[in-house]
């Protein structure tokens, strides 16, 4: 009778039980927290009483909203034209759109941040002492530099990090294009031709009068270098025209030279060049910014979980030091 062979038995390995220790780990945090709740509802208290010493003195700010539409009809497409004509190839050296009034439209919104609107601001004397008026002295009619408790305390503060500290200067159009990024919002609907302007300001009528004057100086910019464009392109058509004396030839040279001409007549008509505005600037009633309500939810939740953290913190930080002595 053969022995039979014994099986090979394999060590059972202790299996923990996760999902037992996850809760219980749980458990013992919640436990915690709730014992120490006193520090964490502290620290909510200080974070809100923190955030309301900051909304006493924080500057409030409205919102100005000016929609434009693009203020040009579609042009006659002048590259159509073109296209029949293999032999005219050489005249797309004039590099003129296909859609006048579209490419205009493109260009305003590109340029409601440029520096070329940056630079028109900066020769508006009277903007230029609201957007900085911290560093206009209106008694001597001059630009001085800021002063004061905080601007010394951030110095000293970049001092001792390391931070360079620059020299003061007058506000020149760098400083302006940068409050443009800063301030001006530009919303462009995917949809439609339409471009929204927002501003925000503590002075509501002052950012009524800015973001139209944004679209003035931009539309005029784009008036004038449609008035250069379209001369150059008028004198370049019309000597062509002397020259080609082929039928088909002149009939495109003509239309082109029409588009232009409609263009530059379009350009010193006393409307809307690019985009034209629809409607009146709309200014919200109430402080866009900051927004009380929000703000103290803010706080009084972040101060919640700092609070938490830092029970947290002591707690395993004590663990460690319990585990070092024993």
């Amino acid at each position: 009778m053969s022995e039979a062979l014994p099986k090979s038995v394999a060590p059972v390995l202790p299996v923990e039980p996760i999902a037992v220790q996850t809760r219980g780990d749980l458990f013992d945090i919640m436990t915690l927290l709730l014992r120490r709740k006193w520090v964490i509802v502290a620290t909510a208290i200080a974070s809100s009483l923190l955030m309301l010493l900051y909304l006493n003195v924080a500057t409030y700010r409205y919102t100005a909203v000016l929609k434009v539409a693009s203020a040009q009809i579609p042009g006659s497409g002048l590259s159509s034209s073109l296209s029949k004509l293999g032999g005219l190839a050489s005249l797309a050296d004039l590099q003129l759109p296909q859609d006048v009034g579209s490419i205009a439209f493109l260009r305003y919104g590109e340029m409601l941040h440029s520096a070329d609107l940056a630079a028109a601001i900066t020769r508006e004397p009277e903007v230029m002492h609201v957007l900085f008026e911290s560093e206009w002295d209106a008694a001597a009619h001059r630009w001085v530099a800021p002063a004061g408790v905080t601007i010394t305390a951030v110095r000293t503060i970049k001092s001792l990090l390391g931070i360079p500290i620059y020299a003061w200067a007058p506000p020149d159009a760098a400083r302006v294009q940068d409050y443009l990024d800063r301030w001006v919002n530009i919303v462009v609907d995917q949809k439609r031709p339409l471009i929204a302007i927002e501003y925000r300001h503590r002075d509501r009528a002052f950012a009524a009068r800015f973001v139209f004057l944004l679209h003035r100086l931009v539309d005029d910019k784009l008036r004038q270098d449609s008035l250069m464009r379209s001369e150059r392109n008028i004198s370049y058509l019309s000597h062509k025209l002397e020259k080609i004396t082929l039928a088909e030839n002149r009939t495109v040279l003509g239309e082109a030279l029409g588009d232009q001409e409609r263009t530059q007549m379009m350009a010193q008509a006393g409307v809307s060049f690019a985009a034209d505005p629809v409607g009146q600037v709309k200014l919200s009633p109430r402080p866009t910014s900051p927004l009380p309500g929000v703000y103290l939810a803010a706080a009084l939740a972040g101060g919640l979980l700092l609070g938490s953290l830092g029970v947290l913190v002591r707690a395993r930080l004590a663990a460690q030091r319990s585990a070092r002595a024993g």
